[in-house]
């Protein structure tokens, strides 16, 4: 079967029963014939199945339960950052900084280089050219973090988490190294360790052995088991009790729908584990670095990183290339709505291989600007009769705007909503704003804003528009078919006469 979860059931199922031999001759007879045979009660066992499936989806255990469940992964994932990749964490979350007598937030990063190295990166020069005490801040700040950052590749090739003992190894071999230079880099060595320590702090309250071990027993996933087993059937253990003391739900209405959110408990928060970052979009953490998924898996930063990150360069230029081109060649006063959604299509391609969130977003800013230089005034097709008449003396696009009403376009809610049914056909954008579980929680998901729908929306591109402006045009008509009626009937009144 080319589907993952009857692949996974069916190893399970011969694990245990400790029996070799996986028949695809019989999945796939169960797949074509044998879910849609009827068990003795009449009913087909797909119907079953779905049934038992639409059940668990409204079950007022299940759904708040995976709704607490992702945001414990998210909270996972942003505690592995701090012990792992702590330059990250450093960069992106912001922690108070008393400056002058106010408190301020600033990136973390900011308030451990004046801690440890006594610079305050505000005052140096960003602008001009730095003074001699501002180019040797640089080079310690450079020397520290780019220190962290070579020990920080230990943990992205043995995917684990530092301990001290990775910066005592390091420190070690300074101490002893016969190499003169050596000794000069064993207190950077030191501040990378301590740097390291600030971003645990902050992150866990605590920077002992001990604070980690409790933060991994507090979210309640475990890592996977041994890593000898099969791909695809090493799966964290949950513990379902641990993550429903650690969060709350929360209900709120969004636009007229019941939505539930988890919230993390007050008694759980320190710094920077708290509900603003864990509500942070995934693209802060998973865009931008490595830390990859094997089936619910966060655990791994990913020896491939370099690669991967060179990839999606690449995958940037080629996109760049192409909205050059469609800046070029498309964007003309009488364009094809057909090429104009192909060389979309081309664009979306190559930013997907960044990720699909990526060529989502760039996709629907795309889509839209480009809507809106053809989109026609409401004026000339929404007020009854009236509005032919006002688009025939007037410039209704901005395209016509720039290039003259004889010369160019204006697309009315027909022609838009045509050019939306493109785009989404060719599945520039997805038609829903979620995938897979995201709809059991929140129907609103992480594509809620990327959506054919809401571009629709946007440019007045929708069913209704439409059917408006043809009801406008059958009404414009039976009018100058009136007036023409009465105007003849009016001379044959006179020639009566």
């Amino acid at each position: 079967s080319n589907n993952i979860s009857n692949r996974q059931a069916a190893i399970l199922d011969e694990q245990a029963q400790a029996s070799g031999g996986f028949d695809e001759q019989f999945e796939k007879l169960w797949q074509k014939i044998g879910r849609f045979e009827k068990d003795d009660d009449g009913k087909k066992y797909n119907d079953k199945i779905e049934d038992s499936w639409t059940k668990k989806q409204e079950d007022k255990e299940v759904k708040p339960f995976i709704t607490k469940l992702e945001k414990a992964y998210k909270a996972r994932a942003w505690f592995q950052a701090a012990l792992r990749h702590p330059l990250l964490v450093a960069r992106e979350l912001s922690a108070p900084v008393n400056k002058e007598g106010y408190a301020q937030d600033r990136p973390l990063r900011h308030r451990i280089i004046n801690k440890l190295l006594h610079i305050d990166i505000d005052e140096i020069a960003a602008q001009r050219t730095p003074q001699l005490w501002e180019e040797a801040g640089f080079d310690r700040i450079v020397e520290v973090e780019g220190a962290l950052g070579a020990v920080e590749q230990k943990a992205i090739r043995e995917n684990k988490d530092l301990t001290d003992a990775d910066f005592d190894k390091i420190i070690n071999y300074l101490q002893t190294s016969p190499d003169p230079n050596a000794s000069s880099q064993v207190r950077v060595y030191e501040l990378a360790r301590d740097y390291w320590h600030e971003v645990k702090k902050a992150m866990l309250g605590d920077d002992t052995p001990e604070a980690v071990a409790r933060m991994y027993q507090t979210i309640g996933i475990d890592d996977a088991p041994d890593k000898d087993q099969l791909q695809g059937t090493r799966f964290h253990t949950i513990h379902s009790d641990k993550i429903d003391a650690l969060f709350d739900i929360k209900e709120e209405m969004i636009e007229k729908e019941k939505h539930e959110e988890a919230v993390l408990k007050a008694d759980f928060e320190t710094e920077l584990f708290n509900n603003k970052v864990l509500d942070r979009s995934y693209n802060h953490l998973f865009s931008t670095e490595d830390m990859g998924w094997e089936y619910l898996n966060v655990e791994a930063l990913g020896s491939r990183n370099p690669v991967r990150r060179a990839a999606d360069l690449a995958s940037h230029v080629e996109f760049g290339q192409l909205f050059e081109r469609y800046l070029s060649n498309q964007i003309i006063a009488r364009p094809e709505i057909k090429e104009l959604v192909k060389a979309q299509k081309e664009m979306s391609v190559a930013m997907s291989g960044d990720s699909i969130q990526q060529a989502y977003n760039a996709g629907f800013h795309i889509a839209y600007a480009t809507g809106m230089m053809w989109r026609k005034a409401d004026y000339a097709w929404k007020i009854p009769v009236i509005s032919t008449g006002l688009g025939l003396f007037n410039e209704t696009s901005i395209m016509q705007m720039i290039r003259g009403r004889d010369r160019a376009d204006a697309w009315g809610p027909n022609e838009m909503l045509h050019y939306v049914q493109a785009v989404g056909g060719q599945q520039i954008l997805p038609k829903k704003g979620y995938q897979g579980f995201e709809g059991l929680i929140n129907k609103g998901g992480p594509y809620r804003d990327y959506t054919s729908k809401r571009l629709g929306q946007l440019l007045g591109g929708t069913k209704a528009n439409a059917s408006w402006e043809v009801a406008n045009g059958v009404l414009l008509f039976a009018t100058i078919m009136t007036a023409m009626g009465a105007f003849q009937q009016s001379q044959k009144d006179e020639e009566d006469k």
